[in-house]
């Protein structure tokens, strides 16, 4: 595993690892963010899969132990990446490098933050690898 801020791979699972998309709504704008952000990662080639907390989207037809994970708890809404510091492993363990891995993942990212901007506008925290602080 790749420790924080180390080498190339470090800087990597460190900008995956302060990725942060989260916007506080009331139960219906919430539950209408979590469709957008879903129907946005799929159109982006991401599949979905139910968990406790929300959801898993996965590359298409990987299982990378590295991805993106989006939870509502009541009307807060969450995008994070599940275990950015794996991202090397996971990235060889699907048979891609971590760099491609890891622009997979923005690519997604990005596509869950213009989800947020429609929804929850300037209300939202949007911090995405090659984006502007808030």
């Amino acid at each position: 595993m790749v420790r924080e801020g180390e080498g190339e791979e470090g800087r990597l699972c460190d900008e995956l690892a302060s990725a942060a998309l989260v916007a506080d709504l009331g139960a219906g704008e919430a539950e209408e963010l979590v469709r957008a952000v879903t129907a946005r990662l799929g159109e982006a080639g991401f599949s979905a899969e139910r968990r406790a907390e929300g959801w898993a989207f996965f590359p298409a037809g990987l299982r990378p132990d590295t991805h993106i994970r989006l939870g509502r708890f009541g009307g807060t809404v969450s995008v994070w990446i599940r275990d950015p510091y794996g991202l090397e492993s996971s990235g060889r363990n699907v048979g891609l490098t971590a760099r491609d891995l890891y622009e997979i993942l923005v690519r997604g990212l990005r596509a869950a933050a213009e989800a947020f901007g429609e929804i929850a506008g300037r209300g939202a925290v949007v911090r995405i690898p090659g984006s502007s602080p808030d």
